[in-house]
């Protein structure tokens, strides 16, 4: 039997750096996944909140690295403002478990 696990609100804690915030968040990710028995081959879907749509494509390779390929759907939205002054980007996630 599978569950569904949903991961929102996965936000970066260095200012004014994508790459590294974007690995900080796949980490963190990766962390909450495994605490629930799982791991990042089970996501299948990932929501990337941008300040700046252009950095979709800097934040593809970094996701495609980060979970092996296995991401079945990749979303991008613009937000102006995200939860936290400095951040760059915010990652929801569905993950099968």
């Amino acid at each position: 039997m599978s569950a569904v696990a949903f991961f929102d609100g996965l936000t970066p804690q260095v200012p004014g750096d994508f790459a590294a915030q974007a690995r900080q968040v796949m980490e963190a990710l990766r962390l909450e996944l495994e605490a629930v028995g799982s791991s990042l081959a089970s996501v299948v879907a990932v929501t990337a909140y941008l300040t700046d749509p252009d950095r979709a494509v800097d934040l593809a390779p970094l996701l495609a690295d980060f979970a092996g390929g296995s991401l079945l759907a990749v979303a991008v939205l613009q937000g102006a403002h995200l939860s936290e002054p400095g951040m760059l980007l915010e990652l929801g996630a569905v993950a099968v478990v």
